[in-house]
């Protein structure tokens, strides 16, 4: 056992107890003593390591790398991240009649708004034919506003996938569960 203090009241008075010690394993060859904080190499030499084993020889069981919660939340970024990178990603249109397809970063919508609200007859817009080859085509006004549709129900898939995926990471039960859901 270790000698610990406790507090009782306003004094102090000395009590043998045994004080628990948390650990967390991290994704590295080190484990985090919770209680300051301290990384401890994975050294047999080291002190701190050998009470960490010691602690495990007496029926400690030291945190995951990631707690479930943890997990969650670092998947539901990358997620996050993954739908977005999407969105920008460009989306496909058959307004012209076949498959184009058009760029759809933060500028590339904004200049796609504007070209619709602009209303002018015919506009030439930015967008690449089946082949790649990317140039300013020209548009009729209910094309350029096709265009804008497609792309906003391009953006509205991902997001439904992206609630659906959130939706699976916050059910599961496991880290390695969480880890399965992807993009």
């Amino acid at each position: 056992m270790q000698l610990g203090i406790l507090y009782v009241g306003t004094g102090l008075r000395q009590q043998n107890f045994k004080v628990t010690i948390m650990y967390k394993l991290t994704k590295y060859t080190s484990i985090t003593r919770l209680s300051d904080n301290a990384s401890i190499p994975a050294d047999p030499a080291n002190r701190d390591y050998q009470e960490y084993l010691a602690w495990v020889s007496d029926g400690g069981v030291p945190q995951p790398a990631q707690t479930l919660a943890e997990t969650k939340t670092a998947q539901i970024a990358i997620l996050t991240a993954s739908c977005g990178a999407a969105i920008v990603a460009g989306f496909p249109s058959n307004a012209l009649g076949t498959a184009y397809t058009y760029p759809s970063q933060p500028h590339d919508q904004t200049n796609l708004i504007g070209a619709v609200a602009g209303g002018l007859a015919t506009i030439n817009f930015w967008c690449a034919d089946s082949v790649g080859v990317w140039g300013f085509t020209a548009h009729t006004a209910l094309q350029i506003k096709q265009v804008l549709a497609d792309g906003g129900t391009q953006r509205m898939e991902y997001s439904a996938k992206l609630l659906d995926l959130v939706t699976k990471v916050n059910a599961a039960a496991t880290v390695v569960d969480v880890q399965a859901v992807v993009w």
